[in-house]
């Protein structure tokens, strides 16, 4: 009987070191798949992220082949960059007679296709409350104010084709 019960003992012991072992063997497993739901998850993310850019990439994609068409455009009219200067012009909020704002204005105006005006900012108001830009100034109008900031492009006449 003790052989027995030694058989007995030893086949539980077995038992429970094999248990033991699948286990621990189940353990790294659940480990490793918990990881790859993680991986699983960010890449999912990554995926989404990706797709709601995918308009802003079609849009600027869109504009590449607009600016594109639109240089051979240029280039097939016979625009050239090197006969073309640039000034800068700069004139900071401030206040004057309607004449002198015209002339201002007028001298800052294309002359036909040999000039063209870039405005990054244009402020034209009246100083004068209730006094109108297309109106016809009233006695006590003091004017108005201009402030501009623009790139002026000329056509230089020195340069040869």
């Amino acid at each position: 009987m003790n052989g027995a019960r030694f058989v007995q003992l030893a086949a539980l012991a077995g038992a429970t070191a094999l248990l033991a072992a699948s286990a621990w063997l189940m353990h790294g497993q659940w480990q490793t798949w918990r990881a790859e739901q993680v991986r699983a998850a960010q890449a999912q993310q990554r995926w989404q992220s990706a797709q709601a850019l995918l308009p802003e990439l079609k849009r600027r994609e869109d504009m590449a082949r607009q600016v594109q068409a639109l240089s051979a455009q240029v280039a097939d009219q016979g625009f050239d960059r090197n006969r073309w200067g640039e000034r800068r012009v700069r004139r900071a909020l401030s206040q004057g007679s309607r004449v002198d704002v015209a002339r201002v204005i007028d001298a800052l105006a294309p002359k036909g296709a040999a000039s063209v005006l870039v405005a990054d900012s244009f402020e034209l108001s009246t100083v004068t409350a209730g006094a109108g830009l297309f109106h016809t100034p009233q006695p006590g109008d003091e004017g108005l104010s201009l402030g501009i900031a623009a790139t002026q492009y000329f056509q230089l006449n020195s340069v040869q084709p």
